[in-house]
């Protein structure tokens, strides 16, 4: 009986036996704390910091779009009327008000959400 994972299974452990792995291409190296190393050609060294995107995007969207729904919520003039509010209260309070000022962005996202709005209260009055 022929079994096609046993077949692929010997053809990998073929390639690694034979070198074809990339770790036969590794070379051994010390580092300074006397630890040794297997380092591969062109493999970089220290630290490199490295943004997961996916969750960076998503912490966007869901901040853009919390502002643009208070504004949508309250109003443009409410809104900023707000802000202008918290503002003078402290310098933490301060930074949040800068935070929360419209931006383009928030501006673009109130735009499209209150357009869904007026169609969803047209709809609910149609």
């Amino acid at each position: 009986m022929h079994d096609p994972n046993r077949t692929a299974f010997m053809e990998r452990l073929g390639r690694i036996q034979s070198g074809e792995h990339r770790s036969a291409a590794a070379v051994r190296a010390q580092a300074e704390n006397g630890l040794i190393l297997d380092r591969l050609p062109g493999e970089r060294r220290g630290f490199r910091l490295r943004l997961p995107l996916k969750p960076v995007a998503i912490l966007a969207a869901l901040f853009f779009g919390t502002k643009a729904a208070l504004m949508a919520h309250f109003g443009p003039e409410a809104y900023m009327a707000r802000l202008d509010a918290i503002e003078p209260a402290g310098l933490a309070e301060e930074w949040g008000a800068s935070l929360m000022t419209p931006d383009p962005v928030t501006r673009l996202v109130h735009s499209r959400v209150a357009q869904v709005l007026e169609l969803i209260e047209s709809g609910r009055n149609g």
